[in-house]
């Protein structure tokens, strides 16, 4: 009697009878969630439940379209692929098609290839096509997602979190570009499924179809491969009483894992006379998130050519001895970087991808601006709150979801992060998304205020947490005003930007009337610093000229052959007198390019002074960077060293 009134209390129902006759102890929250979830009108019955379920994927459908010719309109080249990772995708199913295949190891992961492949097979090379379908794709996400999340917890927990997946705007983005994203996702979505299907079924078939999946979704995303043993001892732990039926499964999974990845490994023995179990691109990888140079998202330092040229010598172990060595001659540095990338996995910002720029797809398309549409600064903070609440009561239920979320964070951290290597966990955000907010409803409904009193705590300081950089974009300058003046034991760095570049972003002048303009605020007394050092980060080609005003004095033509060039970014300290071009208060430095020159200059998008600017003609009218900042600083020497003079280049006046 005490667990029925216990029922009553919290609002989970009131018909006594129908409760005992579904459990025979209703002691526990989570069953008298999920009861409680079945009696509700709009989810009673399989028909209604379809229904809810069909609108909703249909408005996601219809969305998708709408964003796709948005974007179509907004870019005309946006179904040109080639020099781009979807070009590179796209040739290799072409390739595959035609039987020209390259006849080496495959460098990336072969999985989207033959997807791709597979649909122009059966549908020709129909671009527009081919996205709707992959449209489709993330809709057959949003199913699993919601038959996951209904076994796991119950119906409505299931309906929010695909109402959650179908607005968020980085599923739109992905699932309309020629990259594996889409088919990781519904591929590790469905190795859960499958996963409780056949602990459920304890059927040799199921285990076997689920290794056969897990394999492809290896080959598309290899973090799969680090997961499989901890899901193989997870599954042990659950049928351990069952040693028949546990030994079938375990031969099943593997077997499954064996056969799908298996052609691939053979292919690139045959072609390299080496073990490549899926592609032989996972040591550089490994290099490009583990090295000095690295900044947690993805960066080609320049020592990357010196280590190729060894390559060519002593193999690919050179990417992998070279982290050993990092990791054990600098480990704090090593640390501060893991930590870096874990605030990078957690963060608001969307780690772009090359060219793939979730600011730059939402000023293209209006229906991403739309208040509707969903971000991860949203979503995580939900999910973790969800997360939280649900270790005590579904802990056991939902520990496969709380497994393969930790290991696949994980493995990512350990390389590096990039928005589109974030989205496969989505839905499982989702889903504790969706029984956060399900919680929470019950909770109130049940008056039981004490639950909000954690709740909503937890709730505001993660989304404070997650949002942080985000929000010290537009809180720093208020704090800062005159940008960031950095003390050293020489001198005074001044600069508006973070000292990092974040968000990718740039602006290339390759016209002489294509110009950049960075304000910078000067504090100091100009007159106690003998030189001055103008800082640039930039890419530049090896034709051409640069040429610097700074308050309307011409600096003396710098031709690019005397800085040095090169497709990678670097950073030049150009010596200047301070007392002859700058001044205390606000300074005006302005760039472009002459005599076929080509310059590229990075923007930092975790800063928001608005003193960086654009013209595209000749300075005539200037357009404000809406982005972040030009990254152009200046450092004051009380006395100049010997190190800056080598480091530097002096103009010859």
């Amino acid at each position: 009697m005490q667990n029925i009134k216990d029922a009553e209390k919290l609002g989970m129902g009131k018909d006594k009878k129908n409760m005992s006759k579904k459990r025979k102890k209703v002691d526990k929250p989570s069953e008298i969630i999920t009861l409680q979830s079945d009696k509700i009108r709009w989810l009673k019955g399989k028909w209604g439940e379809y229904l809810i379920l069909g609108s909703i994927l249909t408005i996601a459908f219809v969305i998708r379209l709408i964003y796709l010719s948005q974007i179509k309109a907004s870019d005309p080249n946006f179904l040109h692929l080639e020099g781009t990772d979807q070009g590179t995708y796209d040739s290799a199913a072409q390739q595959i098609l035609n039987g020209t295949l390259p006849k080496e190891p495959y460098f990336y992961n072969p999985g989207y290839y033959y997807f791709l492949a597979l649909l122009y097979a059966i549908f020709g090379r129909e671009l527009d096509l081919i996205l709707k379908l992959q449209f489709l794709l993330g809709l057959g996400t949003y199913i699993l997602t919601y038959v996951i999340a209904k076994q796991i917890f119950n119906k409505g927990v299931a309906m929010i979190s695909v109402i959650i997946c179908s607005f968020y705007g980085l599923f739109m983005v992905y699932e309309g570009l020629f990259l594996s994203a889409v088919l990781d996702t519904f591929l590790m979505l469905l190795v859960v499924f499958l996963i409780l299907k056949a602990i459920d079924r304890q059927s040799l078939i199921w285990f076997l179809l689920t290794g056969l999946i897990m394999g492809l979704s290896a080959i598309s995303r290899p973090t799969m491969i680090l997961m499989a043993p901890f899901i193989v001892i997870w599954i042990a732990f659950r049928m351990r009483k069952e040693r028949k039926q546990l030994l079938l499964g375990i031969i099943g999974v593997c077997l499954g894992i064996v056969v799908a990845i298996a052609p691939c490994t053979i292919r690139n023995y045959i072609y390299s006379h080496k073990f490549i179990l899926i592609s032989s691109n996972g040591p550089i990888n490994l290099w490009i998130g583990n090295n000095p140079d690295a900044i947690g998202t993805y960066y080609l330092s320049p020592y990357a050519d010196i280590l190729r040229k060894k390559e060519q010598k002593d193999g690919d172990k050179v990417w992998t001895s070279d982290v050993i060595n990092f990791i054990k001659e600098r480990p704090g540095q090593y640390a501060n970087l893991l930590f870096k990338k874990f605030c990078v996995f957690w963060g608001a910002w969307e780690p772009p991808d090359n060219d793939i720029i979730y600011e730059r797809f939402k000023e293209n398309c209006p229906l991403l601006r739309m208040p509707f549409v969903l971000v991860f600064g949203m979503i995580a903070p939900l999910g973790l709150v969800g997360m939280l609440f649900s270790m005590r009561r579904w802990w056991n239920k939902a520990f496969l979801l709380y497994l393969v979320f930790t290991i696949y964070m994980l493995a990512t951290i350990a390389f590096f992060v990039q928005a589109r290597f974030r989205i496969p966990i989505v839905p499982y955000l989702a889903m504790f998304g969706g029984f956060a907010i399900w919680y929470l409803y019950e909770a109130i409904k049940a008056k039981r205020y004490n639950i909000l009193c954690f709740f909503v705590p937890a709730l505001i300081v993660l989304y404070l947490l997650i949002n942080f950089q985000t929000n010290l974009g537009w809180t720093y300058p208020i704090l800062h005003p005159y940008g960031t003046c950095a003390e050293s034991r020489d001198g005074v760095m001044l600069r508006d930007d973070s000292g990092e570049w974040h968000g990718k972003e740039f602006v290339t002048l390759d016209s002489p009337e294509k110009m950049v303009k960075k304000e910078l605020i000067i504090t100091e007394d100009i007159g106690n610093y003998k030189d001055a050092l103008l800082l640039l980060h930039y890419a530049l080609g090896d034709k051409g000229a640069v040429v610097i005003n700074i308050n309307g004095k011409q600096f003396p033509i710098v031709p690019c052959n005397r800085l040095t060039y090169g497709r990678f970014f670097r950073t030049a300290e150009i010596g200047i007198e301070p007392q002859k071009y700058l001044k205390k208060g606000l300074n005006t430095i302005t760039l472009r390019v002459i005599d076929g020159g080509n310059m590229t200059i990075p923007i930092d998008n975790w800063r928001y002074y608005k003193r960086s600017y654009l013209s595209g003609d000749s300075g005539k009218t200037w357009q404000s960077v809406s982005n972040g900042e030009i990254i152009i600083g200046l450092k004051f020497i009380r006395k100049l060293t010997a190190t800056h003079r080598c480091s530097s280049f002096y103009p010859q006046y």
